[in-house]
């Protein structure tokens, strides 16, 4: 689903890269990406540079799922999600986000709702330094996390779809 959506979103059907370390608000849609992501090393190194309080900040990390995960367990915000609601989270996020409402988002209710809603006005005011994922292999969810992202201005700052491996090892290296 993200490879398909890579290639819709940015001309190249590719996974793309993280850079943990410049997020202070990460949003994760069932996404276990210190258990499971493609580039595991390097964003597990990512993601603790800016987990410590002592630092000069400290990023915040809001996951939703269904099944607590090695992520979830790490979140400073974890919310339990049904599947079905998984879904629903991302295109309501991309509404509240993008502004663009052609996106029909299934209603969600109480706690869930206002975790939404807040976690959206937090990704806004942290364009170009959040970073929002998806777990899913639905090429459909994956294109709205594209379409969150992009209206956030995080392409290029803290999510790479176009650039090859080596190129971003050397990126974040220097």
């Amino acid at each position: 689903g993200s490879l398909n959506a890579n290639k819709v979103s940015f001309g190249k059907r590719a996974l793309p890269m993280y850079d943990f370390n410049k997020a202070k608000v990460i949003v994760s849609i069932a996404d276990d990406f210190l258990q499971n992501g493609a580039n595991g090393l390097n964003q597990e190194a990512g993601y603790t540079e800016n987990r410590n309080p002592d630092g000069a900040w400290m990023s915040k990390h809001y996951q939703f799922e269904a099944n607590m995960s090695l992520t979830g367990s790490n979140a400073d915000v974890r919310t339990v999600a049904t599947p079905t609601e998984l879904n629903a989270v991302v295109a309501n996020l991309y509404v509240l986000v993008t502004g663009d409402t052609s996106v029909k988002a299934p209603e969600l209710k109480g706690r869930l709702a206002t975790r939404v809603q807040n976690v959206a006005d937090l990704l806004k005011q942290n364009k170009g330094e959040s970073l929002v994922l998806a777990g899913s292999n639905d090429e459909n969810v994956q294109l709205l996390v594209n379409g969150i992202n992009i209206a956030l201005s995080n392409i290029g700052t803290t999510k790479f779809p176009n650039l090859p491996f080596m190129a971003i090892i050397f990126l974040f290296n220097n």
